[in-house]
């Protein structure tokens, strides 16, 4: 089980798992697929991946197997979950381009650490000591 309530989390990935949420009506659902549809509904998250976005293709053939899954308070504030077909590197593959409207709190300049003043040496031989 995915433990997300101290933390925002995206997993992402080849899932290669089809179903219709993401794949479409026309999708069969694999077997396997209970299973993460449990953990994304008992870890409160949100698939991003708009339903029937293409993210493999090879040939004629597409689907639907590269998946953005996240907690809801990420979730809210998506700006943009697509395939990017021309960042492709491989044929088969398509990058998905993520936005997210986040709040990016400066850190202030603290001098809690005095880096300059330790003795390397010193701290390389304790930390060998240790071991």
């Amino acid at each position: 089980m995915l433990e997300t309530k101290h933390a925002e989390s995206i997993l992402l990935g080849d899932i290669n798992l089809h179903h219709p949420q993401w794949g479409g009506i026309y999708i069969a659902a694999n077997q396997q697929v209970e299973c993460l549809l449990r953990a994304i509904d008992n870890g409160g998250l949100k698939l991003a991946t708009p339903p029937g976005a293409i993210t493999w293709q090879q040939g004629t053939a597409k689907s639907i197997i590269n998946l953005i899954i996240m907690d809801e308070n990420l979730y809210q504030r998506l700006k943009r979950c697509s395939p990017k077909e021309e960042w492709a590197l491989t044929l088969d593959h398509i990058p998905i381009q993520i936005q997210l409207d986040l709040d990016i709190k400066a850190q202030p300049n603290g001098k809690r650490y005095a880096i300059r003043k330790l003795n390397v040496d010193s701290f390389l031989n304790i930390i060998k000591q240790q071991l």
